[in-house]
């Protein structure tokens, strides 16, 4: 993802460079991680994983609410693109040995 375009859909969901942000997805822990290092990536630091996603929460008889698309204000989350989060083919190897 480009950080130019990812800033601008954070943005669009409110979020700011001092939003505290837990991630999640509806079958445990699957595409959640991507979203944790996505926000890592663009340097992002308070960002976690829902330990077993919604369905221990749910499991956990914790509070939910019905989902609304967001209709708040733009955020100001500005990306600082992390290029260490990212291996190549040589970096992976260079790893290895």
């Amino acid at each position: 993802v480009d950080p130019k375009t990812f800033e601008k859909e954070v943005q669009r969901l409110g979020i700011n460079n001092d939003s505290a942000i837990v991630v999640y997805d509806h079958h445990g822990v699957y595409s959640s991680p991507r979203a944790w290092w996505l926000f890592k990536t663009m340097g992002h630091q308070n960002v976690a994983v829902l330990n077993g996603g919604f369905p221990e929460w749910i499991k956990a008889n914790y509070p939910t609410e019905k989902t609304t698309k967001y209709k708040g204000n733009l955020g100001v989350f500005k990306a600082n693109y992390q290029s260490s989060t990212i291996s190549d083919y040589h970096r992976v190897l260079e790893a290895i040995s």
